[in-house]
């Protein structure tokens, strides 16, 4: 199909992702923007099982302006950070 395909491996597996491999279709190349649309993802775990995510007619959103977003949380939420995380993606 003449997409790109790029094979990105974990620094240390874990039992969740073995490799990840993302096709970018070939017109997104072709064309630069700004957008970078993904095609597919392929998960694997160490077994071999693969999950695929397709994306069909992807909509690019405009964002969400900061006076639309209102986070609160009621009393006693723990609230989590990416930083608090160690992962091996």
């Amino acid at each position: 199909d003449g997409d790109y395909r790029l094979l990105l491996l974990p620094k240390y597996q874990t039992a969740l992702m073995a490799s990840l491999v993302v096709v970018v279709p070939r017109s997104a190349i072709a064309s630069p923007s700004p957008v970078f649309p993904l095609k597919t993802i392929v998960l694997t775990n160490v077994n071999g099982d693969r999950n695929f995510i397709h994306f069909y007619n992807p909509v690019i959103n405009g964002g969400v302006k900061a006076a639309d977003f209102r986070f609160n949380p009621p009393a006693g939420t723990e609230i989590l950070t990416p930083e608090q995380f160690q992962t091996n993606f």
